[in-house]
């Protein structure tokens, strides 16, 4: 559990789509936000403040069911 968070400057942008194995599609994403007074129980790798994008990968099924296949920050170790 985690407590309620603010973010703000949320943006998300769209960065790629490419078809998948029987016939999924796979589209990426980059979310950038900021946490107000981050308390470190949503995330512990960020600041107040300041933004650690998240890359985001969704993948839809030819039914049209959605799952994310993968979230992870981007920062460089």
């Amino acid at each position: 559990s985690f407590s309620q968070q603010m973010i703000y400057e949320a943006e998300i942008r769209f960065a790629s789509e490419e078809e998948g194995k029987n016939g999924e599609k796979i589209a990426t994403y980059y979310l950038f936000y900021k946490l107000y007074e981050n308390d470190g129980s949503l995330r512990r790798d960020v600041g107040s403040d300041a933004v650690v994008p998240m890359r985001v990968v969704l993948r839809t099924t030819p039914t049209g069911e959605i799952s994310i296949s993968e979230w992870e920050t981007t920062r460089t170790k």
